[in-house]
Order: C-alpha cells, then structure tokens, then sequence
C-alpha cells in the first residue's frame, strides 16, 4: 500500500505503508502527538484518565478528563462488545457532597400580626408622646427605650434555629 505524507517543507514524501521504515515513521509521529496531546492537557490542569484502547483497531479515541483538583475520582472501565468499531467506556465518578453547613439560630419579630391599634394606644400613653425630654440625647434615649419596650410587649423577638438550606429573603422564619 502506497500513501503520501508531507515533509515540514511541505514537498510529498512518497512512502509505502507496508513497510517496516515507515511503520516506526508513522509510530514515532503518533507518539509525538500523543505526548503534545498530554502535554497540553497537563498545561490546562487536565488529567486523561482512559489509558485502554477504546476502537477495534487498538487505538484511544474517547477521553475521561477531570481536574486533578477534583474530588470525583472517575473509575473508568470498558467493554469490549459493540455493535460499532468504537467500545462503550464506562465512568463511575465518586461524587462526596459537601457537608451541610451547622444549623444558625435566626431571631426576627413577627411585625406582620401585631396589634396596631394597641400598639398605637401604648404609645400615645408613653412618656416620649405625653412629656419628652427636653435635651437631645434624653430624647433619643427616650425614644430607643420606649420603643424597644413597646416592641417587645407588642412583637416579641422569636428565636429560631435554622437548619441549612436555609434561604430568606426577608427576616422572617425559615
């Protein structure tokens, strides 16, 4: 069998396939790329991990690639029964999830069913409404304290523990 390849100069190389020369030729070129092929996966952080032939003519054609930063561990095996040229390749990846993060304990009020109208009453019966301080900062003690006592009456703080996935949007229980 008769088959041309290229030089690097581009000029045709005539050669006979059959022939022991061009066999380990044509061997050394698919080594080289082989290695190239390697070479470049281990330059992006890629590990191969089918190192069997995966077509009935001995060569690997299909790939398993994974980070070697992964924990999925791929076990890669292969049949050799197909209907095609092309054996199936087999991929069991071992996939350990992440542990869940401690439960949190979320306090919030429930504002959304208070009493308003009691609380208003309250509030219109306080010290801060009927006779506020006359200097700033008592005010604004004043009105820290009766306000958080008047919340406290009216919306208690709700302790809940949260257990992961826990996703609020807003402060109210999970």
């Amino acid at each position: 069998m008769t088959s041309v390849l290229f030089s690097p100069l581009r000029q045709p190389l005539p050669m006979n396939l059959s022939s022991p020369v061009t066999s380990t030729f044509i061997s050394i070129i698919l080594q080289t790329l082989s290695m190239q092929f390697l070479s470049l996966l281990f330059s992006v952080n890629l590990s191969q991990h089918v190192h069997f032939p995966t077509h009935d003519k001995n060569h690997i054609l299909d790939l398993v690639m994974t980070s070697p930063d992964t924990s999925l561990a791929p076990a890669v095996s292969c049949t050799h029964w197909s209907p095609s040229d092309h054996f199936p390749v087999f991929t069991r990846l071992s996939i350990n999830p992440a542990p869940l993060p401690p439960p949190t304990l979320q306090s919030f009020r429930r504002l959304h069913s208070m009493d308003v109208g009691s609380f208003l009453t309250d509030l219109e019966s306080s010290q801060l409404i009927s006779d506020p301080p006359k200097s700033l900062g008592l005010l604004l003690s004043a009105y820290n304290t009766t306000l958080s006592s008047l919340l406290d009456k009216h919306a208690r703080i709700v302790n809940k523990l949260c257990h992961p996935p826990c996703i609020s949007v807003n402060p109210l229980p999970c």
